[in-house]
């Protein structure tokens, strides 16, 4: 709960500026990760690291969310770069 007020405060008082592009896309980062990005990531994990270490399930724990999202914004990004108006419609025009 610090971490948010933490943040709250840089962002508030312009210490910390967001990019525009990482706000927008925050919406089709939260469409797009639960349909399919994540379920495929976590199974490439699985299949790298297996199942048998608690550090490497650990580690794939922490590395799933980060590889989803990253994904997603690429996802993003080269659609709002290539087809900015299928884009928005997907969006919702947000």
């Amino acid at each position: 709960m610090a971490i948010i007020n933490i943040a709250t405060h840089f962002v508030k008082n312009n210490t910390v500026r967001i990019p525009v592009i990482l706000s927008n896309s925050s919406f089709f980062i939260y469409l797009l990760h639960s349909i399919m990005v994540i379920s495929i990531v976590t199974m490439v994990v699985q299949k790298i690291f297996g199942e048998t270490n608690v550090m490497l399930q650990t580690f794939s724990y922490l590395l799933v969310p980060i590889v989803t999202v990253f994904i997603c914004f690429v996802m993003y990004y080269l659609l709002n770069r290539y087809t900015p108006f299928l884009c928005k419609i997907l969006v919702g025009n947000r």
